[in-house]
C-alpha cells in the first residue's frame, strides 16, 4: 500500500468501508442494538454525498438513469412490504430498505459514473489486509506460540455468551476444532466466528484479483495465508476457484506463478474436506438446506416476512442436538421473501451474467458471490447490501450505457 496524503473524502471512504466490515458480525457489533451503527453510517454517507456533489457535476443522463432504477426498486420493494405488512414493517426494516439501500446505490453509482469506484474497492482490500496482518500476528505469536498473551476476556454473544480471549481488542479466539486429532484454535480475527472472517477475506481476494486485476501479489498472499489459518472450507474454496479460473484463462507466465498456490490450496482443501466429512459439520449443512427448502416451499412467492423468515427456519432446527445456528444466506432470503425478494436482490447480477458487456472476470466474481450466499449467513448486513448495490450500479451505469439504453 503506497503512502500518500489522504483527503477528507479518502478518510470518509475508509470510515464507510470500516463500518461495512465491522458491522458484518464482528465481536464489536454482534447481538448489539441493530440501529447502533446505522446512525454513524447515515452521517458518513451524508458527508460523502455532500463532498462528492461538490466535487462532481452529475449529468442529466446520470440523474435520469438513477431515478429510473431507483423507482423500479421502490416499486418492487413496496410491493414486497405490502405482501406481509405485519412481518415486514418495522423501523429497522424501513431504515434498511428505504434509506440505507438507496444511499449505498447512490454512492456506488456516483463512483461508478465518475470512474472512481476502483479506488473505493481498493480501500476495502487495504482495510482487510491490515486486519489480516493483525490477526496473523496474534494467531501465530499468541494462539500458537504463546509469546504474546491475551490482554482480557470478552463475551461472545454469537456463541451464547461464552467468554473468549481478547488480544488488545484487535484479535479474538472465538472458535476451536479438532483437526486430525490436534486441538486447534481457528483464526477468526475480529469476527464472531472464522467463516465470517473467511467471507471477508474471500471478497477482498476476489475484488483484488478479478475486479481490480492488481498485478501486485503481496496483498493477496497475505490474504491466502490468513485464509488458511481460518480453516474455512468455503473461504479456501473461493480463493482456490478464483486462482484456478485465472490459471485457465491467463497467459503462461501467470499460470506458472499461480499453479503452486493453487496446488497448495487444493491440498489444504482436500485435508479439510476429509476431516470435516468425518464430523457432524457436513450433515448439519445438508440439514440446513433441507430445512430451508421445507420452509421456503410453504410460501414460494412472497415468503414468511422479513421478521418471520429466520424464525420459521429456527422452528425446524432441533436445538437440543446442535449448538450452531443456520449456515446459509440463500434460504433465509427465500424464507423471508420468497422469489420476489430473491429477484429484488439478485436480478441485476443474474442479468449481468447473460449480458455481453461485463468481462468474464466480472461474471466469474458474481458466480463466486453466489457460492458465498449459499454457504455463509450474512443476509441483511451492510456488506451484503453494499455488494448488491454495486451490481445495481454496474448494471445501470456500465451495462446500460454500452447497450445504449
Amino acid at each position: 500500500m503506497s503512502v500518500r496524503k489522504l483527503s477528507l473524502i479518502d478518510i470518509l471512504d475508509y470510515m464507510l468501508i470500516i463500518l461495512i466490515i465491522v458491522q458484518c458480525h464482528s465481536i464489536y457489533t454482534v447481538k448489539s442494538e441493530p440501529l447502533n451503527l446505522i446512525v454513524p453510517f447515515l452521517v458518513t454517507t451524508a458527508m460523502l454525498l455532500l463532498l462528492n456533489l461538490l466535487r462532481f457535476t452529475l449529468s442529466l443522463k446520470f440523474i435520469h438513469k438513477f431515478i429510473y432504477m431507483l423507482l423500479l426498486y421502490f416499486i418492487a420493494i413496496v410491493t414486497f412490504f405490502l405482501t406481509n405488512i405485519g412481518a415486514n414493517v418495522t423501523i429497522l426494516n424501513i431504515t434498511k430498505y428505504f434509506i440505507m439501500f438507496p444511499l449505498f446505490f447512490l454512492i456506488n453509482s456516483i463512483y461508478m459514473d465518475r470512474k472512481v469506484l476502483p479506488a473505493l474497492l481498493s480501500k476495502f482490500v487495504n482495510v482487510v489486509v491490515i486486519l489480516a496482518i493483525f490477526s496473523l500476528f496474534f494467531w501465530i505469536f499468541g494462539t500458537l506460540l504463546n509469546v504474546v498473551y491475551p490482554t482480557s476476556t470478552v463475551i461472545n454473544q454469537w456463541s451464547g455468551g461464552r467468554l473468549i480471549n481478547s488480544y488488545y481488542n484487535l484479535y479474538f479466539e472465538t472458535q476451536q476444532m479438532i483437526f486430525f486429532g490436534i486441538h486447534i484454535i481457528r483464526n477468526s480475527g475480529i469476527f464472531a466466528e472464522s467463516p465470517i472472517w473467511g467471507l471477508i477475506l474471500s471478497i477482498a481476494y476476489v475484488i483484488d484479483l478479478l475486479i481490480l486485476k492488481s498485478d501486485k501479489n503481496n496483498k493477496r498472499n497475505i490474504i491466502i495465508l490468513t485464509m488458511l489459518s481460518t480453516i474455512s472450507t468455503t473461504g479456501i474454496s473461493i480463493i482456490g476457484l478464483a486462482i484456478l479460473y485465472k490459471i485457465t484463462t491467463n497467459r503462461r507466465k501467470t499460470k506458472l506463478l499461480l499453479l503452486p498456490v493453487a496446488l497448495s490450496l487444493g491440498f489444504s482443501l482436500l485435508l479439510l474436506l476429509t476431516e470435516k466429512s468425518e464430523t457432524v459439520s457436513v450433515n448439519l449443512r445438508v440439514d440446513d438446506y433441507n430445512i430451508g427448502f421445507i420452509v421456503w416451499k410453504t410460501s414460494l412467492w412472497i415468503g414468511h416476512g422479513l421478521n418471520n423468515g429466520i424464525l420459521a427456519i429456527q422452528s425446524h432446527i432441533p436445538t437440543f442436538i446442535r449448538s450452531v445456528g443456520y449456515s446459509n444466506t440463500l434460504f433465509v432470503i427465500l424464507a423471508q421473501g420468497g422469489l420476489l425478494l430473491f429477484l429484488i436482490y439478485f436480478s441485476p447480477m443474474i442479468l449481468l451474467l447473460f449480458k455481453k458487456s461485463p468481462n468474464l472476470d466480472f461474471k466469474f466474481a458474481i458466480i463466486l458471490f453466489f457460492i458465498l450466499v449459499t454457504t455463509i449467513i450474512f443476509e441483511g448486513t451492510f456488506l451484503f447490501f453494499w455488494i448488491l448495490t454495486l451490481s445495481y450500479s454496474y448494471y445501470s451505469f456500465v451495462t446500460l450505457d454500452k447497450t445504449g439504453t
